[in-house]
């Protein structure tokens, strides 16, 4: 259903890391997750990496070094490893167990997994998962090493912490079972919870994944009671009270569904491009029921962000709040550094440079808000409590409060990207319009990959490891056509196009319209014909002047010339 409007940047490419480490961590003391207070002593000879995420102890052993004893980092080396992940479910441990059993069955149906009965761990829930699972080829990253052909062991305790689920892996090739569970159990004698060094802050109803899955199956009775439940916690959650006036809709109590919206957008929420993600809003919205919402939009989405912000700054009162008035971005930032805040700033600037100059979207009338903590756990935390499991969202932007959220680490690029999607979206709100997943992907993988161009200016980069991705299902003979791109319902998105593939045809059919100088015309045509077609399929002919077939021919020729000419090609 409306997921929270969330549209995330999705790390799904394995970075081609080979450096030096000058400052190699010899001996690992206890670690302690500064959210939960999880603790364990990594044995060595597991180290910790300091460019994974989540949390991940490397086997040391194999590591090579320069004659001075620097440790060389290759992650395209398989290393036997230990990680410390989250989730944030309303799961049992049995349940969550359950669920990965039946994914990796499903990744593998030759998989032996085994189950453990649940038990006590230090006061908290936890149970036992063990075997071994082949993992697919990984189609985005066809050059490195191949490191996941032979079967993959692994041995995994789940334990739940208060809304999080803490997951201790270690997964091995290269060592016996016997000693995997000599190093497993000691891993586990050491576990302790100690004092949290960090607080997660809370924005939103923790419930509100499951409110939104009830609805989606259609279990409105349901939704409605625990909406009511999480109201009296907090009056004010804009994003349950959203749902309230779904429910009420469902129920067929229109004329208090009109008045719960109102309160919905008055107190923060921010996408009318949810009516757009259910029939039965569709149906209501297309009713004139919304006209006063619609009319009095302007007025009411600055009542709305007024109180948002209120709130924000209440709940994060030891941040600095940077005022990126030329952009019209609220940061929120506990990050101290004059240079890292110079940085944060210029990549806003930058999306809004290409926003307003290449697609023609003018500064928002009300405030983009942007939360990013120096602390990469709390990032974490706050993009996996909507999108359950953060470990590969390395930047998420929620429609619903016009909110985003950022891992730190992930750099400039994934900024940009993030910005590019807050512009986006107010600029569906401005039309009354709510564009296909595709293009609002398109818009913001563009200018991902970014490089320093004549000039000195920032532009995107052609060459991207999206595009090894493209490379590999050429090969494979597993490309999809253009045509079944943009026709794929938002819903179906990663379900019938393959995901990295789904991103990577995105962000090049954003370039070749680029190169082309079609960009500008292409969304200028495809707004004025949206109630023609959503799809984008007609602007696409109209401004290339082909069919979507030639279209998709000419593109792929481009395609396979730019491959050819792919520095990072062989």
């Amino acid at each position: 259903m409306f997921k929270r409007g969330v549209i995330g940047f999705l790390l799904l490419f394995t970075g081609f890391c080979y450096c030096i480490d000058n400052n190699p961590v010899e001996k690992e003391e206890r670690y302690i997750d500064s959210i939960t207070g999880f603790s364990i002593i990594p044995p060595a000879p597991f180290i910790k990496d300091k460019y994974y995420y989540p949390c991940t102890f490397i086997d040391d052993t194999k590591t090579e070094r320069t004659k001075s004893g620097r440790r060389i980092v290759n992650h395209n080396k398989w290393k036997d490893n230990i990680s410390i992940s989250k989730t944030y479910d309303d799961l049992t441990v049995a349940e969550l167990a359950k669920k990965i059993k039946e994914a990796l069955e499903k990744k593998d149906p030759e998989a032996k997994i085994f189950v453990s009965g649940e038990k006590q761990l230090k006061g908290y829930s936890s149970i036992l998962l063990e075997g071994s699972y082949k993992q697919k080829k990984d189609a985005q990253v066809p050059k490195t090493e191949e490191v996941k052909s032979a079967a993959l062991n692994f041995i995994t305790l789940i334990i739940k912490y208060e809304n999080t689920m803490i997951s201790l892996d270690l997964e091995y090739k290269d060592r016996s079972t016997e000693e995997a569970k000599n190093i497993f159990d000691k891993v586990v004698s050491s576990i302790t919870f100690e004092k949290p060094t960090r607080v997660v802050h809370s924005f939103f109803s923790f419930k509100l994944n499951t409110i939104e899955h009830l609805l989606t199956e259609n279990k409105v009775n349901e939704a409605l009671e625990l909406v009511n439940k999480e109201l009296e916690k907090n009056k004010d959650d804009a994003g349950v009270i959203f749902c309230k006036g779904v429910c009420q809709v469902k129920l067929k109590n229109e004329e208090d569904a009109v008045k719960t919206f109102i309160e919905a957008f008055e107190k923060g929420f921010c996408d009318l491009g949810a009516f757009n993600e259910d029939p039965d809003l569709e149906k209501f919205e297309k009713s004139n029921k919304l006209e006063y919402l619609i009319k009095n939009k302007k007025e009411i989405f600055k009542k709305g962000r007024e109180f948002l912000v209120k709130g924000i700054r209440k709940e994060l009162v030891s941040y600095n709040e940077v005022n990126v008035t030329e952009s019209n971005v609220i940061l929120f930032t506990d990050i101290k550094d004059s240079f890292a805040l110079k940085i944060l700033k210029e990549s806003i600037n930058t999306a809004k440079k290409f926003a307003k100059g290449e697609l023609g979207i003018d500064s928002p009338s009300y405030p983009i808000i942007w939360i990013l903590s120096d602390d990469r756990d709390i990032n974490k935390a706050m993009i996996g409590n909507i999108m359950v499991s953060s470990s590969s969202i390395g930047g998420l932007f929620i429609s619903t409060y016009g909110i985003f959220f950022a891992d730190k680490d992930t750099g400039y690029g994934v900024f940009v990207h993030e910005c590019m999607h807050s512009f986006h979206h107010y600029d569906q709100n401005a039309a009354n319009q709510h564009h296909p997943r595709w293009m609002t992907e398109m818009f913001s993988e563009i200018y991902t990959d970014l490089k320093q161009g004549e000039n000195n200016e920032i532009v995107p980069s052609i060459y991207s490891n999206r595009l090894l991705t493209l490379d590999a299902f050429i090969k494979e003979g597993k490309m999809e056509s253009l045509s079944k791109l943009i026709t794929t319902p938002d819903e179906k998105a990663f379900k019938d196009i393959d995901i990295y593939l789904f991103y990577s045809m995105s962000k090049y059919l954003g370039l070749y319209l680029r190169e082309k100088g079609l960009l500008l015309d292409f969304y200028k045509e495809y707004k004025s014909n949206y109630n023609t077609d959503k799809t984008g399929k007609l602007a696409l002919e109209k401004v290339t002047k082909e069919s979507i077939e030639k279209l998709d021919k000419n593109w792929q020729n481009w395609i396979n010339e730019l491959i050819s000419n792919d520095p990072d090609e062989e």
